[in-house]
C-alpha cells in the first residue's frame, strides 16, 4: 500500500513550506487506527457512494488530484455543531478522516475538496507521525502554524481555485455561509496586495493556526509559484524558495518572531545560570569567570548576576544558583522541548570547556 501512495507523498513534499521542517518520525502502535476506526463506525456514518454520494464524489476528486489510492483512506461524517475536519494516522499506509455535519452543510462541494485536501495533507506530510511536542510550548505553536501553510497548499491543489480556497477559509474562520457572507474575493485579494500591513492585523501568536490574512497571503503567493504553475500544466511562475522566504519574513515579523524571541531568552537564561554554577563551583565569581560570562550573555546580564550575589556567601550562592538553574531549565524545556533535548548537552559541554571543568556535564546532570 505504501508504494501505491508514493506519487502522493512526492507531490506533497515537493510543495511543502520550507518553514515546515520535518521532525523525526516516532513509532506508534498499530492498534490505534483500528480503535479510531471502530469508534467512528459506531458513532458516525461512513462516507460512501450509496449513502453520501455528493461527499463521496468530493473525496474521489481529491484522490484523483493527489494520485491517492482510495483504499488507503476511510472517511466518516458525524453530528456536531462545530465546523471541523480531522485527519488521524499512526502509520504511512492509511489514514482516517472525520468531518462534522456542520462543516458539510457549510461548504459547497468545491470548497469541501479544499478542506479534504488540507486534511489529507497532514497525512501525506507525516505530521501525525512526528515526535510529540508539548502542545503549550512556543515551539509547538510555531511548528503547527508552518504545517498549516503546507497543507493549505495541498488544499489549493485539490480544488484548483484560489477563489474557492479563500472562500473555504473565510467560512471556516467565520462559520458563516453564503446567506450571510459576501464572497468578493477579488477585492479582498486586491486589499492584501496594496494595504500597509501592521501587527494588529496578524494577531494570534498563541494559536496553532495562522490568521486568515496570513493564510490567504501565503496561498496567494503560492498560487504564483513555479511549482503550482507546473502542477496546473503551465510554465513560468516565481521560484517557490523565494516565495517561502517572503512567507517566512511575514511570519517572523508578525507572529513567530516574538515566540522565537521568548525561546532565545529562555536559552540565554539557562546559559547564564549554567555559567553561574560553574563559577560558584569554581570558588568565586572572579574577574576571569566574569569575563567568560560576559562573553556568553553580555554585560547587562553579568551586572544583574553580580547584583544577585552581592549579599550572599558561597553556600547561599550555590543553593540559590541551583534553584535558579532548575527554574531556567524547566522554563527552557517548557517553551522549546525539542530544541532543549537537542541542544542541552552541547550547551553544558561548552560551559565545561569555557570554565575548564571537563566533568561539568556529569556534575550538572547529577545535580538536577
Amino acid at each position: 500500500m505504501y508504494e501505491k501512495l508514493n506519487a502522493a507523498f512526492d507531490l506533497a513534499d515537493s510543495i511543502r513550506y520550507s518553514g515546515d521542517v520535518r521532525l523525526p518520525f516516532q513509532n506508534l502502535s498499530d492498534f490505534q487506527t483500528g480503535e479510531i476506526n471502530s469508534h467512528f463506525a459506531q458513532s458516525g456514518l461512513r462516507i460512501s457512494k450509496k449513502l453520501t454520494p455528493d461527499i463521496y464524489d468530493a473525496f474521489q476528486r481529491v484522490f484523483s488530484h493527489l494520485q491517492i489510492n482510495p483504499d488507503a483512506i476511510t472517511a466518516y461524517v458525524y453530528s456536531s455543531p462545530e465546523t471541523q475536519a480531522t485527519c488521524f494516522s499512526d502509520n504511512r499506509h492509511e489514514c482516517i478522516i472525520w468531518v462534522t455535519s456542520s462543516l458539510i452543510k457549510l461548504m459547497s462541494k468545491d470548497e469541501l475538496t479544499f478542506v479534504i485536501g488540507h486534511e489529507l495533507g497532514h497525512f501525506l506530510l507525516g505530521h501525525s507521525l512526528e515526535e510529540r511536542q508539548d502542545t503549550e510550548s512556543e515551539e509547538y505553536l510555531i511548528k503547527s502554524r508552518a504545517q498549516e501553510i503546507s497543507v493549505d497548499r495541498i488544499g489549493l491543489v485539490t480544488c484548483g481555485s484560489l477563489n474557492i480556497s479563500i472562500q473555504a477559509l473565510m467560512k471556516l474562520v467565520s462559520g458563516l455561509g453564503e446567506d450571510m457572507l459576501r464572497f468578493d474575493v477579488g477585492s479582498f485579494l486586491d486589499q492584501m496586495r496594496t494595504q500597509r500591513t501592521n501587527s494588529t492585523m496578524y494577531s494570534g501568536e498563541n494559536s496553532t493556526h495562522p490568521t486568515l490574512l496570513m493564510r490567504c497571503r501565503a496561498l496567494l503567493w503560492f498560487s504564483m509559484s513555479d511549482k503550482y504553475y507546473k502542477i496546473c500544466g503551465n510554465s513560468g511562475g516565481e521560484n517557490l524558495n523565494k516565495i517561502d522566504q517572503r512567507i517566512t519574513i511575514d511570519s517572523e515579523k508578525y507572529i513567530d518572531g516574538p515566540a522565537r524571541e521568548r525561546i532565545s531568552e529562555a536559552r540565554e537564561n539557562l546559559v547564564l545560570w549554567l555559567a553561574a554554577l560553574a563559577s560558584v563551583r569554581d570558588g568565586s565569581l572572579n574577574k576571569s569567570n566574569q569575563k567568560i560570562i560576559e562573553g556568553l550573555v553580555g554585560s547587562e546580564m553579568l551586572k544583574k548576576l553580580l547584583n544577585f550575589y552581592s549579599e550572599q556567601n558561597r553556600t547561599e550562592a550555590i543553593d540559590s544558583t541551583q534553584n535558579k538553574l532548575t527554574e531556567a531549565l524547566n522554563h527552557y524545556q517548557r517553551v522549546a522541548p525539542h530544541e532543549a533535548t537537542k541542544k542541552l548537552p552541547t550547551i553544558k559541554r561548552k560551559i565545561g570547556v569555557d570554565f575548564k571543568q571537563p566533568d561539568f556535564l556529569n556534575y550538572v546532570s547529577n545535580l538536577i
